[in-house]
């Protein structure tokens, strides 16, 4: 995640309370890798949960309608953040559909 985008995704979660959301339909597009172990230079490194934290409160938002999820590399690889938001949404909202890009 581009530095950019983290200061808007810390400075949006900052404003959460104070801040209400027009929009009502939205579309997630995301490298979900909510704690997804990678090997880096032959050591286990476990990733960071950013996106999960930011697609939850996001969830917990009752203005906004998330209509789906698009995951693709980033953290980790496609195939694994698909699984990855697929187990926390089954959790979490399991009606919300996931579809895997590049």
């Amino acid at each position: 995640m581009t530095a950019f985008k983290l200061s808007l995704l810390s400075f949006s979660i900052f404003l959460w309370p104070f801040y209400s959301f027009s929009a009502e339909n939205l579309l997630i597009s995301t490298d979900f890798s909510a704690g997804v172990s990678t090997v880096s230079h032959g050591k286990i490194e476990l990733s960071d949960v950013d996106d999960a934290i930011a697609i939850t409160n996001l969830l917990n938002q009752p203005s906004l309608n998330v209509l789906g999820i698009s995951v693709q590399f980033g953290n980790t690889t496609a195939e694994k953040a698909y699984q990855a938001c697929q187990i926390f949404l089954a959790v979490k909202a399991p009606t919300i559909p996931v579809a895997q890009g590049a």
